[in-house]
């Protein structure tokens, strides 16, 4: 996995992790990061992925 940065505001939290592909982490990898014991601790992770279309610079996909 790569690096990680971890934002808040408003009441919520955030792990936001730059990935190659979709396949690079897996759900249940997923949710054992946003626990709050064991884990990172978040309230849903955001990866920033390659861009699927020519005119985007990276597109994203949420994890609550």
């Amino acid at each position: 996995m790569s690096s990680f940065e971890k934002y808040h505001g408003l009441g919520n939290d955030f792990v936001v992790i730059e990935l190659k592909s979709e396949n690079e982490i897996s759900v249940s990898e997923s949710v054992r990061l946003c626990d709050r014991h064991f884990g990172i601790g978040a309230d849903g992770i955001l990866y920033v992925l390659p861009a699927s279309k020519a005119q985007a610079d990276c597109r994203f996909q949420m994890v609550v």
